[in-house]
């Protein structure tokens, strides 16, 4: 015996909702897949590194033969991307700090079937890609840093050196187009920071000096641009003294290290009086009888200047 009509019609309409459904699924799945496939190749490693010729090189290596990427800039913040199609990203670090010349640092991202690969600069400059075989190199040209310098209009640090003493101490030599006029130096803590108002900066010369091998009392030197300011940090080890002038378009710093008995002289000026104490507890007592008891302490006669 069959099914009355409209329970049938019932089950005929389920079936196809469950056939619908089991098509979308199926599909979801398909897409999955895809993207799946897609992925297979992979951003290993990033490795950079600076080459003759003021130029900055930096390698994407993939897991398969390296993809065109597509490219476009930012000015501001300064920006170069990289597009790489149905690729994904496996990376231990997927930002890493580079400082080196104008490349600050580099980002790799992956979403939606792509990677994209971002080179934070501190000034566009020109570049060029290329690709070989699972490599993708990519190379920064800074030939043109002095161009860039001219266009700030006003004075402009030309040179941070640094510099050995004959005494061990640490020697940073600024140098600028014109002589600066505002220059602040100050300590705080283990940090000398030195301030300069409305002076330019070259971007081959934001960033960070290594100077540890010196083996004088500074470590790092870290510069860089603060509006129409600059400001550099000098991070120091141990106890130091330092001292900071001017000589024409010249701002030098030195710092040197304690000795034993310089810093031995510096714990009894922080700290005041050092020596054997002296408690005096008595009352009704002349002021002439109290200085003789001092100066008998003391070792000198009441009255001596």
């Amino acid at each position: 015996m069959s099914p009355p009509g409209n329970i049938r019609e019932k089950i005929m309409n389920s079936k196809m909702i469950f056939k619908h459904l089991l098509m979308a699924v199926l599909g979801l799945l398909s897409i999955s897949l895809i993207s799946v496939v897609h992925a297979s190749n992979m951003l290993e490693d990033i490795s950079f590194a600076s080459i003759p010729g003021d130029k900055v090189q930096v390698v994407l290596k993939f897991s398969e033969s390296a993809p065109e990427p597509g490219t476009f800039t930012i000015d501001s913040p300064a920006r170069i991307a990289l597009d790489f199609p149905d690729t994904g990203v496996a990376l231990e670090r997927k930002r890493q700090s580079i400082g080196i010349g104008l490349a600050r640092s580099i980002t790799a991202v992956a979403a939606g079937g792509r990677t994209r690969v971002v080179l934070n600069m501190v000034t566009l400059t020109r570049y060029s890609t290329e690709i070989d075989g699972n490599n993708v190199i990519v190379t920064i040209d800074e030939a043109n840093v002095s161009q860039s310098t001219a266009s700030l209009g006003r004075n402009t640090i030309k040179d941070i050196d640094f510099r050995l003493g004959d005494e061990g101490d640490g020697n940073i030599i600024i140098t600028f187009s014109e002589q600066p006029k505002n220059v602040n130096l100050k300590q705080e803590f283990e940090k000398l920071i030195v301030e300069i108002e409305n002076v330019g900066l070259p971007g081959d010369l934001e960033r960070r000096l290594d100077v540890n091998d010196f083996n004088t009392p500074v470590s790092f030197i870290d510069t860089f641009a603060s509006g129409k300011n600059i400001k550099m940090l000098v991070d120091t080890k141990g106890e130091f003294d330092h001292l900071g002038y001017q000589a024409g378009r010249t701002f030098t710093i030195e710092v040197k290290g304690l000795t034993k008995a310089q810093k031995e002289a510096r714990q009894k000026a922080k700290f005041g009086y050092s020596g054997e104490r002296l408690s005096l507890n008595f009352q009704d007592i002349e002021v002439r009888a109290v200085l003789q008891l001092i100066a008998d302490f003391t070792g000198k006669k009441h009255g001596d200047q």
